[in-house]
């Protein structure tokens, strides 16, 4: 789809460079009847390079394409309303090129507003854990997170305050769904004050996509997916969706597991290879299992979360399995995951995704 915008582009520029031609040559052009006056044929030219611009910058992913598509459009139908009768199908690419941009538009606007998140969540540290973690620290946690903190190689690591990831993946947004649509998305975490947010961007079929965004900050969640960037299809917050996302940032504690000996998590053992965690902030408290192997290595995380936040949302089984492990930063963390809900109908695998990128901070840098 890109590259058929791409096309339309700069055929639709090239039909401008004919007019220009039209205005300074002798010469007749085939199915170009109208009369272009010289000051007509500089006009004329000038949307042409205007749209070439347009098609380039867009082509490279340039950012602020859409402001010369904007100047194009609106050149291109003023010359296109002087020579209404023999040019005014022109309209309908100017119109296809005018979409585009809006929904471009719209997508810049959803990144601000993850971006006043990220910083929004990035200034905020003022209970900052003190101090690396060491084998005298995780003395008191149950044995199955000891050895994973041992062998993750978080144990003797310095704390950390803020972490970024990136993910590809597919999901699906039904049960009914047949096929996966894929994702790419890019998440926020601050360790010391519990937060992040999460934006992804979803494909779910050729010229239609969704943003969304999870945030959870100061205690409070929200669930967010637009159409295009910009026509709400999600909003949801509230006490449930509070839950979820506290649930959320506890479970993905596995990307920085030094979090783990924060004040706000206790934990107590249920098996050799099972603890459960609580965590307790802004007055509201939740607990998530983690499942280990022998050797330390997670293996899934469970919980019963809300799934959703309206009035018939109810508490769900809910997992996270662990498809591969590998190392980020020096630590041994999941790479790959799958998460379900457990419906009345049977599971519902609804997102798949790998790691591909993670990084530790100290500090806001």
């Amino acid at each position: 789809m890109e590259y058929i915008f791409v096309v339309i582009l700069f055929i639709h520029g090239s039909i401008h460079l004919m007019g220009s031609v039209k205005a300074f040559s002798d010469h007749s052009l085939p199915d170009l009847n109208l009369t272009v006056s010289k000051p007509a044929g500089i006009l004329w030219f000038i949307a042409f390079l205007i749209y070439l611009a347009t098609a380039l910058m867009y082509l490279f992913n340039l950012p602020f394409w859409w402001i010369a598509g904007f100047i194009a459009v609106v050149l291109s139908q003023g010359l296109i309303l002087s020579t209404w009768r023999d040019s005014k199908y022109g309209t309908i690419p100017n119109l296809i090129v005018l979409a585009v941009s809006i929904i471009a538009v719209a997508g810049w606007q959803f990144e601000r507003s993850v971006d006043a998140n990220i910083h929004q969540i990035m200034s905020q540290s003022e209970t900052v854990q003190a101090g690396p973690v060491s084998g005298q620290t995780i003395n008191g946690l149950p044995v199955p997170v000891r050895r994973w903190l041992e062998s993750s190689g978080a144990a003797d690591h310095e704390r950390i305050s803020f972490v970024k990831l990136k993910q590809t993946g597919e999901i699906k947004t039904d049960p009914g769904q047949e096929e996966w649509s894929s994702t790419e998305a890019e998440q926020v975490f601050n360790a010391d004050e519990p937060s992040f947010v999460w934006s992804v961007k979803m494909q779910m079929m050729p010229g239609v996509t969704l943003s969304g965004k999870d945030l959870f900050m100061n205690g409070e969640g929200q669930m967010l997916i637009k159409l295009y960037s910009m026509i709400t299809m999600v909003d949801e917050t509230g006490d449930k969706i509070d839950r979820g996302a506290l649930q959320r940032f506890l479970s993905e504690i596995v990307w920085f597991p030094m979090a783990a000996v924060n004040d706000y998590i206790s934990w107590s053992a249920i098996d050799s290879t099972t603890a459960e965690a609580t965590m307790s902030w802004q007055g509201i408290s939740e607990t998530v299992r983690f499942h280990f192997t022998n050797e330390g290595d997670v293996t899934r995380i469970t919980a019963d979360r809300y799934m959703g936040g309206g009035m018939e949302a109810m508490r769900r089984p809910w997992t996270v399995r662990v498809l591969n492990t590998g190392e980020f930063g020096g630590v041994r963390v999941p790479t790959e995951a799958d998460v379900s809900w457990e419906l009345e109908t049977g599971l519902f695998t609804w997102y798949r995704f790998k790691i591909t990128d993670l990084q530790y901070m100290a500090d806001k840098e």
